[in-house]
């Protein structure tokens, strides 16, 4: 058995990383692997251009890696958000006891970054990474203009380009590094948080990720809260305190919108933090495993189209929703799966 599965959840085309288009996104992250001081290790890509990608990055690394498509989803075949079946395609074939979620056109910032993870969980913490963000291969700092360029080298839908930048004017000022805000609570060099901090790039065990039977893939279709809520339903089972660290820092290179080969849809047919509320009033730890009762979907309904809980600043929930037909809605009620991630791992 591994001691570390690095899973990766990609919908983007190859050269994505913007500014810097000779760069292949696996690029960077295979590049920062191969200098790890730590060795016992497998990186799974979950790849939802799979058919399309050039695997040529591939060969630099002197490490395992399995490239695989995601299990089959419907909201794949329709060309909509599907981030949480991914994430459970992964968990489906990790073979390490700990398993650390990274982003695509990201790398590692130091040479012992997973030695240093690897501590921090045997010391009995789940760690939670950090990150800063790079353009045209240097650290991005904030200046008038900045948003406009970075924006100009892709190709965003306008819901792209305020959930890229959107928040940009509130979190910082000029001259400072855009990075993950976190950073800015965090006194000493670490800090002990709960899942309201549990973001994208977060540490689990496997065995716990599995009690919890994975992220809940009722938050398909279009985006949700599905970090936090994996992190919720981790923190209501009793996984070890949650501590980020720092050192713990990734690079994530400003990158295009997802690609148009297996996106091509973006509807708001679901307030994004309504199945995250349910759970947490609920306490329903474990996801997937039985359908959504009437009187729950009633609710999410109710929370779409007329809300009343609070929302979160989240430009996916500044758009949701009454201008929307409850043609998607309805769909998405019709087509919840259920599952038992432990006994499908039996099965592959």
């Amino acid at each position: 058995m591994m001691d570390i599965s690095i899973i990766m959840i990609t919908a983007r085309d190859d050269h994505a990383i913007l500014g810097c288009p000779e760069i292949h996104i696996f690029e960077p992250l295979i590049k920062s692997l191969n200098k790890q001081t730590f060795k016992n290790f497998e990186l799974i890509i979950v790849d939802s251009l799979h058919k399309w990608r050039d695997k040529t990055p591939l060969d630099e690394a002197t490490f395992p890696i399995k490239h695989i498509p995601p299990k089959d989803c419907i909201w794949y075949d329709l060309g909509m958000w599907h981030a949480t079946n991914d994430f459970n395609t992964g968990i489906l074939h990790s073979d390490g006891e700990l398993l650390i979620k990274i982003d695509d056109c990201m790398e590692l910032h130091s040479e012992n970054h997973l030695e240093k993870t690897w501590d921090w969980y045997n010391k009995g913490f789940t760690p939670l990474q950090t990150y800063t963000y790079y353009f045209k291969g240097e650290q991005a700092i904030f200046r008038p203009g900045l948003a406009d360029e970075i924006i100009s080298e892709g190709t965003f839908s306008d819901w792209g380009k305020q959930l890229l930048v959107g928040n940009w004017p509130k979190n910082y000022e000029i001259g400072d590094k855009i990075r993950d805000t976190r950073i800015d609570h965090v006194g000493a060099k670490t800090k002990i948080t709960t899942h309201e901090w549990y973001y994208g790039v977060s540490a689990v065990t496997l065995n716990d990720a599995l009690a919890v039977n994975g992220y809940d893939e009722n938050e398909s279709g279009c985006r949700g809260l599905s970090d936090i809520d994996f992190g919720l339903r981790l923190e209501m089972h009793g996984v070890a305190p949650f501590l980020l660290d720092k050192d713990l820092l990734l690079i994530e290179h400003f990158h295009d919108d997802l690609s148009k080969k297996v996106i091509t849809k973006h509807v708001h047919f679901r307030n994004s933090r309504a199945l995250y509320y349910l759970n947490k009033t609920r306490r329903k730890i474990r996801a997937n495993i039985t359908p959504l009762t009437e009187e729950e979907i009633e609710f999410i309904r109710e929370q779409t189209f007329h809300p009343t809980i609070d929302e979160i600043n989240d430009p996916t929930d500044q758009r949701h929703i009454i201008e929307e037909s409850e043609y998607w809605f309805d769909f998405w009620t019709k087509n919840m799966r259920t599952f038992n991630l432990r006994e499908m791992r039996l099965e592959i």
